[in-house]
């Protein structure tokens, strides 16, 4: 940050600038967050002060929230990491046969950007930082971000695909909002409580495989 400029003239609202006065006094420009939380300067602050380093907002709109702060490549990062994560679990859900709580996909994304969202804007605003250090180089540039966020979408097309055509259901789980999920090597077959029990898991799986 050039040191002639007054954070009390930057065009933000209070609450951020009583953030940036509180994050230099811990030479937060510098630090990492594990280290600025290590330091004794940290602990000595109030609990007032330390909720300044998380953001609702940041919670609430995640990935969003980093363009509308115009930190767009990172947020271009975080929302292509978080349709991996959604990948993932998604191939985990179609797999084992478990239901993931929607809160799931979307809840570790958030914590982190509430966490990092306020540190972020900081050095975004006072020292021009656009991506984080230890992120490959390739995705300091917008046309990196872009291929990588293209990619995954790539990737959840691909996802997308493959769940769709290894779904299966029989006529009756069709029509029915109480359908049952087996789970039988690579495909997911719905029937009805009824047909299960009176067919068996092997019995229905084998007559979807033929």
């Amino acid at each position: 940050m050039n040191e002639t400029l007054n954070i009390d003239n930057l065009a933000v609202k209070d609450k951020w600038k009583q953030r940036f006065k509180l994050f230099e006094a811990l030479d937060a420009g510098v630090r990492s967050r594990d280290e600025i939380f290590k330091s004794k300067e940290f602990k000595a602050l109030s609990f007032r002060e330390k909720r300044l380093f998380n953001s609702f907002w940041g919670f609430i709109g995640a990935w969003i929230y980093y363009f509308c702060k115009g930190m767009h490549l990172k947020g271009g990062c975080i929302l292509a990491v978080t349709l991996l994560w959604g990948g993932v679990l998604s191939l985990f859900d179609f797999f084992s046969g478990i239901d993931m709580p929607n809160a799931v996909y979307w809840g570790p994304i958030s914590a982190i950007c509430m966490l990092f969202a306020p540190l972020d804007f900081y050095r975004r605003t006072l020292y021009g930082e656009t991506m984080w250090h230890n992120w490959p180089k390739k995705l300091h540039d917008k046309k990196g971000v872009i291929q990588f966020l293209t990619t995954v979408i790539l990737l959840q097309v691909m996802l997308a695909f493959f769940i769709y055509n290894h779904t299966f259901f029989s006529l009756a789980a069709m029509d029915s909002e109480d359908a049952v999920r087996l789970v039988c090597g690579i495909n997911n077959y719905y029937v009805t409580e009824t047909e299960l029990m009176t067919y068996g898991k092997e019995s229905i799986c084998a007559e979807f495989n033929q």
